[in-house]
């Protein structure tokens, strides 16, 4: 966060419920600084595959009640520990008032999908085949500064293409790989991002308005 602060960056921070419990301080950090809040299972190691409908609906609202209560706020967007949804989530979701989706990797920019009457975003995601995430990445033996290297590369491909449509570039960062050498990745990112014009650093909920105002 001292990063983000540094940039004036605010983030969306895929969050386990269970953080409030371990680590409350730093999810009341997350969201007095600004940032977004978004719904990632309770645990890394509850994954919705292996719930019952009844039991998958449960954990969702779970974590919903859990945040509201703890920050007062509730995530309007959702992130499955793993992204290993099924075919109800979605459904669910749209049942349970998200706006947006975070799983998919089948597309480099949001689009809308209609689940039980209702228009939610999809936000693709990047794993460690379909673009950068530190964890994937470094799994793969891949080092922080490759890391740095695969984000300027990326980059520099989607600002050129972006003179004829919008793109976005996302940048999975996860705080277990938080060491000194991928801080130094992660400010300079963003400072070699912040050079170029026209450069927007959102939250995915920002991302999702614009989604709705501009292209629905």
């Amino acid at each position: 966060m001292r990063i983000l602060d540094k940039y004036g960056v605010k983030a969306s921070f895929n969050t386990n419920a269970l953080c409030i419990h371990r680590y409350p301080e730093a999810v009341k950090a997350v969201h007095a600084r600004g940032h977004e809040i978004v719904g990632h299972s309770y645990a890394e190691d509850v994954q919705l595959i292996h719930l019952t409908a009844e039991e998958e609906r449960e954990e969702i609202r779970t974590c919903v009640k859990l945040f509201q209560d703890f920050v007062g706020v509730r995530p309007t967007g959702w992130l499955t520990s793993g992204m290993r949804h099924t075919e109800r989530t979605l459904g669910i979701l749209a049942d349970e008032g998200f706006l947006w989706h975070g799983d998919a990797v089948n597309d480099d920019n949001p689009y809308p999908v209609n689940m039980n009457g209702k228009t939610m975003i999809i936000v693709p995601y990047k794993n460690a085949i379909s673009g950068l995430n530190d964890t994937g990445m470094y799994r793969r033996g891949i080092t922080a500064r490759d890391l740095f290297n695969s984000f300027k590369d990326e980059f520099d491909i989607l600002y050129e293409e972006s003179a004829d449509e919008p793109k976005m570039l996302t940048l999975a960062m996860h705080c277990q790989m938080a060491f000194p050498a991928t801080g130094k990745v992660y400010d300079e990112a963003i400072k070699y991002a912040k050079s170029f014009p026209d450069v927007w650093f959102a939250k995915r909920i920002e991302i999702v308005n614009w989604v709705k105002e501009h292209c629905l």
